[in-house]
């Protein structure tokens, strides 16, 4: 099942590049023993991803010289989280991007503040 996401602005140096917007996506996923590396070159990610307790999946959306993060959490069935997971820096490019959450953040407010249209 679904549980709310977080969306947070991301502080770091602005991502150089020919395009205005660049999206990044990243996923980790637990199972009952751990975190499992999704990152191996021969993994089966549909298999590894079917018998997994919980996922995290999080866009990284850079548009000029701001950045945020929105973050989906999928938990399942029987599962809950205790705590409200959030993350405290990504990497990017070889950057690290520190997060803020500001009160009340959502998709809506998170494109706003790419558009400048709040801060």
């Amino acid at each position: 099942k679904r549980a709310k996401g977080l969306a947070a602005k991301l502080t770091g140096p602005a991502v150089n590049d020919e395009n205005p917007v660049i999206l990044s996506y990243f996923i980790t996923a637990t199972d009952s023993k751990g975190y499992i590396n999704l990152s191996k070159k021969r993994i089966n990610l549909e298999s590894s991803l079917k018998n997994v307790i919980s996922v995290s999946c999080v866009f990284m959306v850079f548009y000029e010289d701001r950045a945020v993060s929105i973050s989906d959490f999928y938990l399942h069935e029987d599962y809950r989280y205790n705590l409200n997971d959030q993350y405290e820096n990504f990497r990017f490019q070889g950057n690290v991007y520190r997060t803020d959450y500001p009160f009340g953040w959502g998709i809506t407010k998170a494109f706003q503040y790419l558009k400048k249209e709040i801060n």
